[in-house]
Parts: structure tokens; C-alpha cells; sequence
């Protein structure tokens, strides 16, 4: 979600389209990230940092980041880079958990279910 640092508008606007994604986003996996823009015109501020962070609190997102793109481009660069590794970790990280908890407790049964067939043939032809 953007906003801009100099219009406080912008922050409710971005409020309101992440709390409509929220509620509408269903299925597949996403990540949020509150960045405010704008960051080189300070004198102009009209919201603070803290309103920001409160915003991405609500929005349980990933990140909060403030930018510049009068500042340069290594800087935009750096923030998707943050932005695709935060979702690239928190995505892949629940998802492995799931599978290897699942995979184990399937290795498990699926020997103790094989153990068990052995024993009753061995059982059966003795």
C-alpha cells in the first residue's frame, strides 16, 4: 500500500484498500507493505512515521518502509527486494512447517501400518 507523506488523504485511502483486500482476498498467499513516499519533502509532512507504523500494525503487514524517488532508485530497489524476501520467507516458512509435520507423521504411519502387516502374515503363516 502507497501513501504520501505530505497528504494525510492518501493514508486513509490506503487504510481503506488494504482493510478491502483483506476482506476480499480468500485464497492464495499474499503480503502487505505499508510505504510511504515522499520521504525527501519532510518540511511538508502531514503524516507522521508513528501513523504509519500504526497503519501497517492494522494491516498486519509485512513491512513499513519510507521512500524517495527523488532520492534514487537504489533505495526503490532495495525496499522490493525487502518487500519479495519478507513474503518469500513468511510464505515458504508456514508452508514447510505443514509439510514437514505431515510428512513425518505419514512416514510414521505409513511404517507402523507396514510393521503391523508384516507381523500378521509372519503370525498367520507360523
Amino acid at each position: 500500500m502507497l501513501f504520501s507523506i505530505t497528504d494525510s488523504s492518501t493514508l486513509k485511502e490506503a487504510e481503506r484498500l488494504g482493510k478491502f483486500i483483506k476482506t476480499t482476498k480468500t485464497s492464495g498467499e499474499y503480503s502487505v507493505v505499508v510505504v510511504g513516499t515522499k520521504r525527501d519533502l519532510r518540511e511538508y509532512r502531514e503524516v507522521s512515521e508513528e501513523e504509519g507504523i500504526i497503519l501497517a500494525n492494522k494491516l498486519q503487514a509485512a513491512a513499513y518502509r519510507e521512500i524517495s524517488s527523488a532520492e534514487g532508485y537504489p533505495e526503490a530497489q532495495q525496499l522490493l527486494q525487502d518487500s519479495i524476501l519478507a513474503h518469500m520467507q513468511s510464505r515458504f516458512t508456514d508452508r514447510d512447517k505443514q509439510r514437514r509435520g505431515l510428512g513425518l507423521k505419514k512416514l510414521k504411519e505409513g511404517l507402523l501400518v507396514r510393521t503391523k502387516s508384516l507381523y500378521r502374515k509372519r503370525g498367520m503363516t507360523f
